[in-house]
């Protein structure tokens, strides 16, 4: 009975696992692709010698590597958390 218990407390915690990864990279996908925009009209600007242009994407550029940051740090701190609330749960024995 014992055993029942932990495997099942032992897959809720692997499928929050799982749901954590998928969130995660989803979230650093889109964000990825935004700055993958950005660095490639940042590229043809300067190809295209449309500095003024270019000029005008860096701070986009910036505030996205910004917020990337920020959403890494929170997602990382609400992994963190989660998951010892999750092994809290979890007997010793």
């Amino acid at each position: 009975m014992r055993d029942k218990k932990k495997n099942k407390l032992l897959q809720k915690i692997n499928d929050e696992l799982d749901n954590f990864a998928r969130t995660v990279s989803h979230d650093l996908r889109s964000q990825l692709e935004n700055v993958n925009g950005l660095t490639t009209a940042l590229e043809a600007c300067i190809d295209s010698n449309h500095l003024e242009e270019a000029v005008q994407l860096l701070p986009m550029l910036n505030e996205q590597t910004f917020k990337k940051d920020r959403h890494i740090t929170g997602k990382w701190h609400i992994g963190s958390l989660t998951g010892r609330a999750l092994r809290d749960q979890t007997p010793v024995c």
